[in-house]
């Protein structure tokens, strides 16, 4: 994970729209509102660059990443200015971050199911994980430390705050909706 930290992603591109609805966010403008060739043909604000549009493999789509990636995406632009090579330093930290976070959740979660804790270096150690989520900067990383906060939350009986955390999960990818009817059937329908 550490070797990757200084490197731009050549397995997938989705690092300048990142950067691009970042810089927008910042800016004021609403990333959603618009798609990317509509600055390219209605005037690029001074803040983008047609170098950055060209980047983009996505110009002709509305973002797909929901609001509390945006707000990653806001807060790296913030420090990086939109930055490329920053901006891949800045996310791959948080996301070296969230991995650490989801390890040390993850190994409390095997303690209170009376599951080995070695196990977990099949997930830690794991080269689609590392690179995916390090390596091509997916935000996946943030999801799966939501998720398993929630999880840990439920296991606690702090239902609400295991809310708040599946929330965000949802926030960062939209992936865990696909989980809402197996949490209902869990939880019951007072406590979802």
């Amino acid at each position: 994970r550490l070797l990757l930290l200084f490197m731009i992603p050549n397995l997938s591109d989705d690092l300048y729209r990142f950067i691009w609805d970042g810089q927008l966010t910042w800016h004021g403008i609403h990333p959603f509102a618009q798609i990317p060739s509509y600055y390219a043909f209605e005037g690029m604000p001074s803040f983008l660059s047609m170098e950055l549009f060209e980047l983009l493999n996505s110009k002709e789509y509305f973002t797909v990443y929901p609001p509390v990636s945006q707000f990653f995406f806001m807060v790296t632009s913030a420090v990086t200015g939109g930055d490329i090579f920053w901006s891949a330093v800045i996310f791959r930290t948080l996301l070296i971050g969230a991995e650490v976070g989801s390890y040390y959740l993850l190994k409390r979660l095997t303690i209170i199911q009376g599951i080995d804790p070695r196990r977990i270096s099949w997930y830690w150690l794991n080269p689609l994980v590392i690179l995916e989520i390090t390596g091509n900067l997916h935000f996946e990383g943030f999801m799966i430390l939501f998720i398993f906060l929630a999880i840990l939350l439920v296991l606690n009986k702090h239902i609400w705050m295991a809310g708040v955390s599946m929330g965000l999960a949802i926030g960062v990818k939209l992936i865990p909706l696909l989980f809402l009817p197996v949490i209902w059937k869990q939880l019951g329908t007072k406590a979802f």
